[in-house]
């Protein structure tokens, strides 16, 4: 039992040098431990990969400052029959846009109904290796989404 979070949190892992570029006397002892993989998972090893966590995390960023419906709409989540333990759905809605968010929690690819294809719907963000250019919706009533994989995908009113 503990009566803080500092057994969770860590000081940044800027780079690989010793206590993670968190101080440079490499002396001194941090307050938070640093964790053993600071070597390889590090700010400075993340710039330089496009398909990084830190990448993603920028992207998700750009997204949310230009869509109003993810920084001022109002949040509804949505039920999804048979899937509530494994997906998370919900949408964002302000007066010009809508966005639904999908989030795949388990390691098994699932399929999402889509009752009604809009043409204008457009795929914002997805956040797995394979590439997407859209939505494919199959038998004009599903979509997959991938193994833990989230989705967000907009509807201009």
């Amino acid at each position: 039992f503990a009566l803080s979070r500092d057994g969770c949190r860590t000081p940044m892992q800027w780079n690989s040098d010793p206590n993670a570029g968190f101080s440079p006397n490499k002396d001194v002892k941090t307050w938070l431990k640093i964790p053993t993989n600071h070597k390889s998972i590090n700010v400075e090893q993340e710039r330089n990969k496009p398909d990084s966590l830190l990448h993603f995390y920028k992207k998700l960023i750009r997204i949310r400052q230009k869509s109003p419906a993810l920084y001022e709409g109002e949040l509804y989540f949505k039920e999804i029959s048979g899937l509530q333990d494994k997906c998370l759905s919900y949408k964002r809605v302000a007066s010009k846009q809508k966005c639904i968010i999908y989030l795949n929690f388990t390691d098994n690819t699932i399929k999402i109904p889509f009752i009604k294809q809009k043409e204008n719907m457009k795929l914002l963000l997805f956040s797995t290796d394979h590439q997407r250019e859209q939505i494919n919706v199959k038998e004009r009533s599903y979509f997959e989404l991938k193994n833990y994989e989230a989705v967000i995908l907009e509807n201009k009113k």
